[in-house]
């Protein structure tokens, strides 16, 4: 089986067990699918360690999540980054090595969508690891990196497959690393292309917002699942991203708010003790 094949057959693994994550609810089912993606994002970093470019670049874009699966790849990052202690203990320096190499692209594919206490636990246990083996985190990940242009490419190729979806994360990854893009007239014509939208200021904005991307993505499958026309507007999108925003904005807002009162309230109860 080739490499290519090998990937692809991992990635399909994942598509099916993102959805079934989307649906499951059991927790005896959840912790079985949860070691089975574990084990999965092992190999996927395995692929991206040995893999050309532009697949690196097709793995970057099956790994665009904002669901379980992101938790998911943040528990491996904590496994990857525990088993490093455990052979740092037992002076294994070869094995130690290559989990520091899993847990840099492991980091590098998280890409700081999570912001969470057990991900910074478990950085800090890698990079400290690191520092102590001299070993180049930074120098790994720069060349780990995967250019705009490729991710230019990559969008190009799956619009000529008709894969709407993965061309609008492939080519807002890339306006995402390089908004210089934003003035080439190819990236445009793609963009007006992918997105169905009139305008080139509302067309770029769609991808290059990752938060605005996913809404569009999200409304893009529902329509297609429904059998409804794929036309999808931005301002409905920004719409629906705004109302998101302000919901979450509100909750925060009021429950500061709310500490504050209780602050203020304490600190009258106490001023009256005294």
């Amino acid at each position: 089986m080739s490499a290519q094949t090998d990937l692809s057959t991992l990635l399909q693994h994942l598509r099916n067990l993102r959805h079934e994550a989307t649906d499951q609810r059991e927790p005896k089912a959840m912790t079985r699918l949860e070691k089975e993606v574990v084990q999965l994002y092992d190999q996927l970093v395995g692929a991206y360690l040995n893999g050309t470019e532009t697949e690196r670049a097709v793995i970057w874009v099956n790994l665009e999540l904002r669901d379980r699966l992101l938790t998911m790849l943040v528990r491996y990052l904590e496994n990857v980054s525990q088993q490093a202690l455990k052979a740092n203990e037992k002076d294994n320096k070869a094995l130690v090595r290559d989990l520091l190499r899993r847990a840099v692209v492991a980091d590098l594919l998280i890409d700081s969508r999570l912001q969470t206490e057990a991900l910074k636990l478990a950085q800090r246990h890698y990079l400290n690891l690191a520092y102590d083996y001299r070993f180049d985190t930074d120098g790994l990940n720069e060349s780990m990196h995967v250019s705009s242009a490729t991710f230019v490419q990559l969008a190009w190729q799956y619009q000529r497959e008709q894969n709407r979806v993965y061309a609008v994360r492939a080519l807002g990854r890339a306006l995402q690393q390089n908004r210089d893009l934003e003035d080439d007239p190819e990236v445009i014509a793609l963009a007006l292309e992918i997105t169905d939208e009139p305008e080139v200021r509302d067309a770029l904005r769609t991808l290059a917002d990752s938060y605005v991307r996913e809404e569009f993505i999200r409304v893009l499958m529902s329509k297609a699942v429904s059998g409804k026309p794929l036309e999808v507007s931005i301002k409905r999108t920004l719409s629906d991203a705004g109302h998101r925003r302000f919901f979450v904005t509100a909750i925060v807002a009021f429950a500061i708010i709310g500490l504050g009162v209780y602050i203020f309230l304490s600190f009258i109860v106490m001023a009256q003790g005294k």
